[in-house]
């Protein structure tokens, strides 16, 4: 059938449905559960996308081509791009108002210089 019109997506969306009423109905408040999430997101995504990075590096390097260079400034960029964005859910989630703009930027940056060299040798380990 057609995604999304399967019946074990139509029970596990009710299930999801009836469970969020259920906990709303019982008061319960999903704030520090909301914001639990977005911490663990924010320091999760530097770390998938820095192993895309790789995995394109390596995928690059082993059909011998070498790698463009607009291709690589793009992969570099969404890797820092998503540092920051990472670094700022983090802080946002636990310590709003900790770190003014300009230091986060020199935070991320910093991680994503880290990453980047990380992953054109092989990574930690490698």
């Amino acid at each position: 059938g057609k995604p999304g019109s399967s019946k074990r997506v139509l029970t596990v969306a009710l299930a999801v449905l009836v469970f969020g009423l259920a906990l709303g109905l019982a008061g319960f408040r999903p704030v520090p559960i909301i914001v639990l999430a977005q911490a663990a997101n924010g320091l999760l995504l530097p770390f998938v996308a820095f192993f895309l990075l790789r995995a394109a590096i390596d995928e690059r390097r082993g059909r011998g081509e070498g790698s463009s260079l607009v291709a690589g400034a793009a992969l570099h960029l969404a890797v820092a791009l998503s540092l920051l964005l990472g670094l700022r859910a983090a802080l946002s989630a636990f310590a709003p108002g900790l770190l003014d703009p300009g230091a986060m930027l020199g935070f991320s940056a910093a991680g994503a210089l880290l990453l980047l060299i990380l992953a054109h040798r092989g990574g930690p380990g490698r």
